[in-house]
Protein backbone atom coordinates (compact mmCIF):
# COMPACT_ATOMS: atom_id res chain seq x y z
CA UNK A 1 0.00 0.00 0.00
CA UNK A 2 1.29 3.45 -0.93
CA UNK A 3 1.91 5.84 1.95
CA UNK A 4 -0.83 8.51 2.05
CA UNK A 5 1.53 11.41 1.27
CA UNK A 6 0.64 14.09 -1.31
CA UNK A 7 1.81 13.28 -4.83
CA UNK A 8 3.99 16.39 -5.13
CA UNK A 9 5.86 15.44 -1.94
CA UNK A 10 6.32 11.85 -3.13
CA UNK A 11 7.67 13.05 -6.48
CA UNK A 12 10.09 15.42 -4.75
CA UNK A 13 11.29 12.72 -2.35
CA UNK A 14 11.83 10.35 -5.28
CA UNK A 15 13.96 12.93 -7.13
CA UNK A 16 15.90 14.53 -4.23
CA UNK A 17 18.01 13.34 -1.31
CA UNK A 18 17.90 16.81 0.28
CA UNK A 19 16.31 20.18 -0.41
CA UNK A 20 17.45 22.22 -3.43
CA UNK A 21 17.60 25.34 -1.27
CA UNK A 22 20.42 26.32 1.10
CA UNK A 23 19.51 25.16 4.60
CA UNK A 24 22.93 25.74 6.19
CA UNK A 25 21.42 28.36 8.53
CA UNK A 26 18.85 25.88 9.82
CA UNK A 27 18.93 24.75 13.44
CA UNK A 28 18.78 21.11 12.34
CA UNK A 29 21.74 21.28 9.95
CA UNK A 30 22.09 19.21 6.81
CA UNK A 31 19.34 16.67 6.23
CA UNK A 32 18.68 13.60 4.14
CA UNK A 33 15.09 13.22 2.98
CA UNK A 34 13.32 9.87 3.28
CA UNK A 35 12.97 7.68 0.21
CA UNK A 36 9.36 7.07 -0.85
CA UNK A 37 9.79 3.31 -0.41
CA UNK A 38 10.66 3.82 3.28
CA UNK A 39 7.61 5.90 4.16
CA UNK A 40 5.35 4.34 6.74
CA UNK A 41 2.70 5.52 9.16
CA UNK A 42 3.83 5.53 12.78
CA UNK A 43 2.64 7.11 16.01
CA UNK A 44 3.77 10.49 17.29
CA UNK A 45 2.95 11.24 20.92
CA UNK A 46 1.56 14.53 22.14
CA UNK A 47 0.96 15.16 25.83
CA UNK A 48 0.44 18.92 25.81
CA UNK A 49 1.82 19.15 29.35
CA UNK A 50 3.94 22.16 28.53
CA UNK A 51 1.07 23.99 26.82
CA UNK A 52 -1.32 24.21 29.81
CA UNK A 53 -4.48 24.34 27.71
CA UNK A 54 -7.55 24.71 29.94
CA UNK A 55 -9.74 23.09 27.26
CA UNK A 56 -7.72 19.83 27.20
CA UNK A 57 -10.01 17.24 28.82
CA UNK A 58 -6.94 15.24 29.90
CA UNK A 59 -4.75 18.08 31.18
CA UNK A 60 -4.75 16.61 34.70
CA UNK A 61 -4.22 12.99 33.61
CA UNK A 62 -1.00 11.06 33.01
CA UNK A 63 -1.02 10.01 29.39
CA UNK A 64 -0.69 11.14 25.80
CA UNK A 65 -2.50 11.54 22.51
CA UNK A 66 -1.60 9.32 19.57
CA UNK A 67 -1.12 11.18 16.28
CA UNK A 68 -0.43 8.87 13.31
CA UNK A 69 2.04 10.45 10.91
CA UNK A 70 4.81 9.80 8.41
CA UNK A 71 8.44 10.88 8.87
CA UNK A 72 9.75 12.62 5.73
CA UNK A 73 13.36 13.04 6.92
CA UNK A 74 15.78 10.13 7.22
CA UNK A 75 18.87 11.79 8.74
CA UNK A 76 19.91 15.12 10.26
CA UNK A 77 23.36 16.44 11.19
CA UNK A 78 22.50 18.58 14.19
CA UNK A 79 19.43 16.93 15.67
CA UNK A 80 17.60 13.63 15.96
CA UNK A 81 15.63 13.23 12.70
CA UNK A 82 12.58 11.81 14.46
CA UNK A 83 9.65 14.05 13.56
CA UNK A 84 11.65 16.93 12.05
CA UNK A 85 9.23 17.05 9.12
CA UNK A 86 6.13 14.87 8.99
CA UNK A 87 2.90 14.35 7.09
CA UNK A 88 -0.24 13.91 9.22
CA UNK A 89 -2.79 12.04 7.06
CA UNK A 90 -5.79 12.68 9.34
CA UNK A 91 -5.21 16.44 9.11
CA UNK A 92 -3.95 16.41 5.53
CA UNK A 93 -1.15 18.66 6.76
CA UNK A 94 2.58 18.74 7.17
CA UNK A 95 4.07 19.41 10.58
CA UNK A 96 6.99 19.00 12.93
CA UNK A 97 7.15 16.99 16.16
CA UNK A 98 9.25 17.77 19.23
CA UNK A 99 10.43 14.41 20.53
CA UNK A 100 11.75 15.91 23.78
CA UNK A 101 8.56 17.74 24.75
CA UNK A 102 5.94 15.72 22.85
CA UNK A 103 4.55 18.77 21.08
CA UNK A 104 3.51 18.98 17.45
CA UNK A 105 3.25 22.07 15.25
CA UNK A 106 0.90 21.77 12.27
CA UNK A 107 1.70 23.62 9.03
CA UNK A 108 -1.96 24.07 8.18
CA UNK A 109 -2.80 24.95 4.57
CA UNK A 110 0.86 24.60 3.53
CA UNK A 111 1.78 22.85 0.30
CA UNK A 112 4.88 20.75 -0.23
CA UNK A 113 5.91 23.30 -2.85
CA UNK A 114 5.98 26.03 -0.17
CA UNK A 115 8.11 23.85 2.11
CA UNK A 116 10.54 22.86 -0.65
CA UNK A 117 10.79 26.48 -1.81
CA UNK A 118 11.86 27.76 1.64
CA UNK A 119 12.44 24.83 4.03
CA UNK A 120 14.23 26.63 6.88
CA UNK A 121 11.16 28.20 8.56
CA UNK A 122 9.51 24.78 8.63
CA UNK A 123 12.59 22.89 9.79
CA UNK A 124 13.16 25.48 12.54
CA UNK A 125 9.55 26.01 13.62
CA UNK A 126 10.11 24.40 17.03
CA UNK A 127 12.85 26.90 17.88
CA UNK A 128 11.31 30.03 16.40
CA UNK A 129 9.28 32.08 18.92
CA UNK A 130 7.70 33.92 15.96
CA UNK A 131 6.53 30.70 14.30
CA UNK A 132 3.28 31.56 12.50
CA UNK A 133 1.87 28.05 12.91
CA UNK A 134 -0.07 26.60 15.82
CA UNK A 135 0.67 23.75 18.16
CA UNK A 136 -1.70 20.85 17.65
CA UNK A 137 -4.53 20.59 20.17
CA UNK A 138 -5.09 16.86 19.60
CA UNK A 139 -8.39 16.54 21.47
CA UNK A 140 -9.94 19.09 19.06
CA UNK A 141 -8.95 16.93 16.08
CA UNK A 142 -10.24 13.77 17.78
CA UNK A 143 -6.93 11.95 18.24
CA UNK A 144 -6.95 8.99 20.62
CA UNK A 145 -5.94 9.48 24.27
CA UNK A 146 -4.02 6.73 26.08
CA UNK A 147 -3.24 6.48 29.77
CA UNK A 148 0.37 6.04 30.92
CA UNK A 149 3.35 6.04 28.58
CA UNK A 150 3.98 4.19 25.29
CA UNK A 151 7.17 2.51 26.53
Amino acid sequence: MRAPVPDEALAYLAAHRTFDRDISMSEVGAIVLAEPSSLAVRDFWVDGGGRDWPADPHRHHAGYYVVPGIDLVRAVDGYDPDGVLIWIPALRSFGTWDLDHWDLIVFEDTSWEAIADDPVPFLDALWDPRCPFDYLQPWVAGFEWREGRPF
